[in-house]
Order: C-alpha cells, then sequence, then structure tokens
C-alpha cells in the first residue's frame, strides 16, 4: 500500500486523511510488536473494545460474549516472539480440534442448529437456511450501509458453510439478499406450497 498515494488522493477530505495518517502510524508501530502486545495495541489504542461494545449493543449481543472470545484469541498470543510463531501455533490448533471433531462423530449421524455466528469455520454436507425473508435476513433494525454489509457478510458465511447442498426457505417477503444470487442457484419454494 502506497500510503503517499492514498493520502494524496484524500488531501481534500482532511478527515479521511486524519485517519489515513493514523492507519500509516499504527501499522508502523504494530510491525515491531510482539502478537500478545499488538492484540492489547489493536484493544485499547485502535479502539477495537469500544467496537465491540457499540457493535453488541446495535446487534443486541451480550458483550461479554464477544470480548471472551477476543480474551482467549489475546491469550494464545502469550509467550510467541513473531506473528509467523503464533498464526503456526493457531494453524496446528485449528487442525487439531478439526482432527478431533471429525474423530467424535464419525458415524454419528443428527441435525446441528446453530446461528451464523457460531458457524463461522464450520463445514456440514447439508445447510438450510431457514426465514431468508426481508426483517430476518437482513435484520429488520440495520438500516446503515455497514450494517447491511455485516448482515450480507453473515448471510455470505451461513450459506458457505454447506459442503454439498445450500437449502434456501422463505416464508414471506424473500430477502433482497436472494436477489444478489444467480437465478439457476436457487430453488424457490414457499412455506405455503409445502403444506
Amino acid at each position: 500500500i502506497s500510503f503517499e498515494d492514498l493520502k494524496e488522493k484524500t488531501r481534500d477530505k482532511e478527515w479521511l486523511y486524519d485517519y489515513i495518517d493514523e492507519l500509516e502510524e499504527d501499522l508502523r508501530l504494530l510491525k515491531d510488536m510482539t502478537p500478545f502486545l499488538a492484540v492489547t495495541y489493536i484493544r485499547k489504542s485502535v479502539g477495537y473494545n469500544a467496537f465491540l461494545s457499540e457493535y453488541a449493543r446495535i446487534r443486541k449481543l451480550k458483550e461479554e460474549e464477544l470480548t471472551d472470545v477476543l480474551e482467549e484469541l489475546q491469550e494464545t498470543a502469550r509467550g510467541y516472539d513473531t506473528y509467523e510463531e503464533w498464526f503456526d501455533f493457531m494453524r496446528r490448533y485449528t487442525e487439531e480440534l478439526k482432527a478431533q471433531s471429525e474423530s467424535r462423530n464419525q458415524g454419528k449421524q443428527g441435525v446441528v442448529i446453530s446461528t451464523l455466528h457460531s458457524a463461522k469455520g464450520l463445514e456440514y454436507e447439508r445447510v438450510f437456511l431457514i426465514d431468508v425473508n426481508d426483517g430476518v435476513i437482513p435484520y429488520k433494525k440495520a438500516v446503515k450501509t455497514e450494517e447491511l454489509e455485516e448482515e450480507r457478510r453473515m448471510f455470505y458465511v451461513g450459506m458457505t458453510r454447506a459442503k454439498e447442498e445450500l437449502i434456501l426457505t422463505t416464508s414471506g417477503d424473500p430477502s433482497v439478499f436472494l436477489e444478489d444470487l444467480p437465478e439457476e442457484s436457487l430453488l424457490r419454494e414457499s412455506a405455503d406450497k409445502r403444506k
């Protein structure tokens, strides 16, 4: 990234210019920090804790659930001198968890009911996304552009959990997000038709 080019393009937008200046300084400082210090810096100095608090408030989530995950992540960074060591640890740990899950679930059959948030990183042969309706996906209180984009991102997360088959159902006004999908990939069937 050429920060000089970015600054040149935003010179007439002082507020944006200042953000780019701050980002450049943050990245310069982060480059030489240990992973633990970097996460601490991002949380406190960059303002990620404040962002999570606001995000939880808007989404009506428990802030502790988000900060607990972040604190666990931060603790995994303790003791590593480089990002490469820390990322290698996370990769190995993720592979180990996946192997344990696969061995535990071998031969088992069942249904997993999950939120879009808690399904991140998981995969299933078949995924049903129910109530892909306006007001649900995207949530009716998501009105700002960034809120709608987050809703769109979570919808994408849900769809990409399916390895073999994805089934989307609606029981009212279909979600506007369905308009973004190729028509031939959709099998639209309303709840009325199934009765």
